[in-house]
C-alpha cells in the first residue's frame, strides 16, 4: 500500500475519518504529515475527541460557535490548531494512540459549520465519526457526520477485531454489524464480515459526499496485514487501501 505521506489524496481540503479502531492516531498521522509538507493545518471535530495535550498544537481553540472560534484563529499564529465547541467532562477510559491527549473529552462542531474554516488557510482535518473506543462498528441513524465539503473520506476498522465475538466488547453497535454483513450476534468476525461492512451504503460508506475519494483505513496491532480483504475493499469501489501498523508510532 502506498505511505501516506505520498498519496495524493491528501491534497484534499477537508479531510474526514469515521468508524472506529484508531481515527484519532490516524488523524494525527495525517496531520503531522501535513505539518511537514509545510501546510497549516485545523484539527477539529463534528462529534466528541480527546483534548489534545498542551503542546500538541500551537493553539486550542474553545468556542461553543464556529464563528467565535474562527475569529480567534484569524487572530492567532499558528501552523496547527485544534478547535472544539466545549470540554464536556472528565474521561477515565484508555488514552492509547498517536496523539498526545489530555483526559477530557472535547465537543465539536455540526457538519454544517465547518465550512466556516475553509475561509483560513489552512487544510482541514475533521472526525467525523464516533466509536467509544471499540475496534470495529456500524453508524447510527444520526451517524456519521462528514462535513458536505469533505474532498477525502477515511473509513476506519481495527483488523484486531478479525477473530474475536460480535459483541459490545468490541464493537460499537454490534446489532447493526449483524444487520448490515448477515454475521450472527456471538459468532467470530472474519474477512468477510469486514469487507461488507466498509463496503456496504449504510455502513463504512454512508454519507460520503458524491466526489470524495474513499478510503480504507485497515489498523492493527497485533494482527498481521490482509492483503486478500486489501484487494476485496479495491473490487468493492474504494480508490485506495491503507495497512496502518498502529503498533509502531511513526513519530512524525
Amino acid at each position: 500500500m502506498p505511505a501516506i505521506h505520498d498519496a495524493p489524496w491528501l491534497d484534499g481540503r477537508v479531510i474526514a475519518l469515521v468508524g472506529a479502531g484508531g481515527k484519532t492516531s490516524l488523524a494525527w498521522r495525517i496531520t503531522r504529515q501535513l505539518l511537514a509538507r509545510d501546510e497549516r493545518v485545523l484539527f477539529t471535530t463534528t462529534t466528541h475527541c480527546l483534548l489534545p495535550a498542551a503542546g500538541a498544537f500551537d493553539v486550542n481553540v474553545v468556542e461553543p460557535r464556529a464563528e467565535d472560534a474562527l475569529v480567534r484563529l484569524g487572530q492567532m499564529t499558528w501552523r496547527g490548531a485544534f478547535a472544539a465547541a466545549s470540554i464536556v467532562g472528565p474521561f477515565a477510559g484508555e488514552r492509547a494512540g498517536w496523539m498526545p491527549t489530555q483526559p477530557l473529552k472535547a465537543r465539536g462542531f455540526a457538519p454544517t459549520d465547518i465550512a466556516s474554516f475553509l475561509s483560513l488557510d489552512a487544510r482541514l482535518v475533521v472526525e467525523a465519526d464516533g466509536a467509544q473506543g471499540r475496534w470495529i462498528k456500524a453508524p447510527g441513524a444520526h451517524e456519521p457526520a462528514i462535513p458536505a465539503r469533505a474532498d477525502v473520506v477515511f473509513c476506519v476498522v481495527c483488523i484486531d477485531a478479525i477473530g474475536q465475538t460480535l459483541d459490545a466488547s468490541i464493537a460499537h453497535r454490534p446489532e447493526g454489524i449483524s444487520a448490515l454483513t448477515g454475521l450472527p450476534m456471538g459468532d467470530a468476525i472474519n474477512e468477510t464480515t469486514v469487507a461488507r461492512l466498509l463496503t456496504a451504503d449504510d455502513g463504512g460508506r454512508k454519507g460520503i459526499p458524491n466526489g470524495a475519494r474513499a478510503i480504507a483505513a485497515l489498523t492493527r496491532i497485533r494482527s498481521a496485514r490482509r492483503p486478500e480483504l486489501e484487494e476485496a475493499l479495491l473490487q468493492g469501489g474504494f480508490d485506495a487501501v491503507l495497512d496502518i501498523d498502529l503498533s509502531e508510532n511513526p513519530g512524525a
